[in-house]
């Protein structure tokens, strides 16, 4: 795992040391558990999680706070707030159900955070909050071979729900317990089983074939490869074979090198090593906001293994030692400081300073001018703050008519009912943004307006890989073919149409090129409208490599640092086409309004993006009051 996140060569497929700790976490939990039902006949359950939580507080909490502080103090003042939620899951142990609800993509997302590691850990909290409960009760009424039954069927469950959790999403199926405990079983399997023993000679070569499976699991493993999935029975099985009880043989150079002082000592700060490396790894990326040198990251595993040493020494045993002596007051006086440590800090960052001193002219009627005009400050009367942008959306998403990734398919909003002469504005995210300005042109045409949106969903006809669901995102064929039924029954005199097209660029399902594939997919879209229907399809905006508000949070005094060319941020030829679209089809360009040359994320005094590539709700009816063009355009369509 170090190896694989200080992206060593030939080590892309490091990932799957999770999957052998797992393996190796279910035995030998399981096997303490059995041992203590020997020795007692019983397991003491409230024993056994005080000794887990002595096992793993100490230092899983001066990780996860020693973190938090070193990042509230090297990230924007934007970024601060968003610590606050991921520190919290680190430290209660519920990181992987966060990841999962935000759909992160753990292989491919390039997202720096530093406490993602945690998300193994909240996969061992959450099953031994069940497990140990489930074995009880199995041995109290079956004894042994309930254990084995329980055990077998659990795994088989677990695997069954892979599947059915990637129909969902795919980080569901990589970040959720239901289909993570299938190898936390496998290791119990091993535990619950009857015991049995292979010659030495036997069992020596069966470990070399267990190693030998782990390591080609790491060696095919990369990025792209589906986890957890058929690939990952072979860290599994490997590390299930490496269990397997045996005599050892002169020759037998697994067990042997495992058994060396080096490997033993590391493989008891393993747990240490393993919540450390992240946190030294990522967080001089936060601090650089780039990526890390090489030999700098040879310097940072080194640091890792001496710093995971010297945990394991102080954390994982002496204070583990004194955790269980202590009283339940102290340990509950100790949690209350453990929070506050998240607490305090977090009441200073929400305080940080996100504005200059000097203020800027709005863009009236008085100012309007030939090209955008960015300021050189973040102005202190920008509107909306930072803080706020957000939250500063158009009104689709207060009234409800947006659809998410996973939502059925929202009603969608109806504008003025009774008005037979209407309008409709359909699309993704990237359409909605325009949805006050439509509304405000509707209004002064008296014509009815029909809102129809659903997020990361193109108008046109195609069929998408959506990245954070990790599968095609068929929730949107279903909504855009009963969007564009609606639509024809409702036959409005003006549809306008928005997209993020740049984005689905490479997401189309089957070969062919994107663009031949596009313009198939608008003209079929356009085909299921009502013959006469005139049709307004608005370019795309920019879309940053980066959220831009997070550089300005850097950088208040000096606007100019944070802007881009404008042709870094468009697509050029996805440009041509929406403009080469069939003559019947009016193309609106905002970009002149937002860029010349370059784009500034800040004109005159208002905060023109409210992440990586929407508009704020600001931005977008400003630029409609200084620009005559959108005005003519959508009214000289409506009226």
């Amino acid at each position: 795992m170090l190896a694989f996140h200080a992206d060593v060569p030939g080590l892309d497929g490091g990932f799957l040391g999770v999957d052998v700790f797992l393996v190796l976490s279910g035995y030998v939990v399981t096997t303490m558990l059995l041992a203590e039902h020997r020795r007692s006949g019983a397991i003491d359950l409230v024993a056994f999680t005080r000794a887990r939580f002595s096992r793993l507080a100490p230092t899983a909490v001066v990780v996860a706070l020693s973190t938090f502080v070193v990042a509230l103090l090297a990230a924007s003042p934007l970024a601060r707030p968003q610590l606050v939620p991921e520190a919290t899951a680190a430290v209660f142990g519920y990181e992987n159900l966060l990841l999962a609800v935000r759909g992160v993509d753990y292989l491919q997302d390039d997202t720096v955070s530093a406490f993602r590691q945690f998300w193994s850990l909240g996969l061992e909290v959450q099953f031994y909050a069940v497990w140990p409960v489930v074995l009880v009760l199995a041995l109290r009424f079956a004894e042994r071979r309930g254990a084995i039954w329980v055990t077998g069927f659990g795994l088989v469950v677990s695997l069954a729900s892979v599947p059915m959790a990637r129909a969902v999403a795919e980080p569901f199926a990589f970040f959720m317990l239901p289909s993570r405990a299938w190898e936390f079983l496998a290791g119990a399997l091993l535990a619950v089983g009857p015991a049995f023993a292979f010659a030495p000679a036997v069992t020596a070569v069966v470990r070399v074939a267990g190693l030998l499976l782990v390591a080609a699991g790491v060696a095919l493993a990369g990025p792209e490869t589906v986890q957890p999935g058929l690939l990952t029975l072979l860290p599994v099985l490997g590390t299930m074979t490496l269990l397997l009880p045996g005599t050892s043989a002169r020759f037998d150079v697994v067990r042997r090198l495992l058994s060396t002082r080096p490997m033993v000592v590391l493989g008891d700060a393993s747990y240490s090593i393993y919540l450390w490396h992240w946190p030294l790894l990522a967080l001089p990326v936060l601090v650089r906001g780039a990526p890390t040198p090489w030999p700098f990251r040879l310097v940072l595993l080194v640091a890792t293994v001496s710093v995971g040493l010297g945990s394991a020494a102080v954390l994982e045993r002496r204070a583990r030692r004194f955790l269980e002596r202590c009283r339940p007051r102290t340990t509950s006086l100790l949690a209350v400081a453990a929070v506050a440590t998240l607490v305090v800090p977090s009441a200073v960052a929400v305080s940080a300073r996100t504005s200059s001193d000097v203020r800027v002219a709005g863009p009236d009627a008085a100012r309007i001018a030939p090209r955008p005009s960015a300021p050189d400050v973040v102005p202190a009367n920008v509107t909306p703050a930072l803080t706020d942008a957000l939250r500063d959306l158009p009104f689709p998403y207060s009234a409800h008519c947006v659809a998410n990734l996973l939502d059925p398919p929202a009603e969608p909003c109806v504008i003025e009912p009774r008005r037979t002469r209407r309008v409709a504005l359909v699309g993704d995210s990237h359409a909605m943004q325009w949805a006050d300005v439509v509304r405000r042109a509707a209004r002064d045409a008296r014509v009815g307006l029909t809102v129809h949106g659903r997020a990361a969903c193109p108008f046109a006809d195609i069929r998408v890989v959506n990245p954070q669901l990790g599968r095609e995102y068929r929730e949107c064929d279903a909504w855009r073919r009963e969007t564009l039924a609606s639509i024809r029954a409702e036959h409005p005199e003006v549809v306008v149409v928005g997209e993020a097209t740049a984005l689905y660029r490479g997401r189309q399902v089957g070969d062919g090129p994107f663009e031949r594939v596009w313009r198939d997919g608008v003209r079929r879209s356009l085909a299921a409208l009502r013959p006469g229907t005139r049709v307004v399809f608005v370019q795309d905006t920019p879309s940053w490599p980066s959220d831009p508000n997070e550089c300005l949070a850097s950088h208040l005094e000096a606007v100019d640092r944070c802007a881009h060319p404008s042709g870094v941020l468009l697509d050029a030829d996805v440009r041509r086409w929406v403009s080469g679209l069939a003559p019947s089809v009016t193309v609106i360009d905002p970009v002149p309004a937002l860029c010349s040359h370059s784009c500034s994320p800040v004109l005159w005094n208002v905060l023109v993006y409210r992440d990586r590539s929407h508009l704020t709700a600001v931005a977008a009816r400003t630029r409609r009051a200084r620009s005559r063009a959108t005005r003519s355009h959508i009214s000289a369509v409506i009226f």
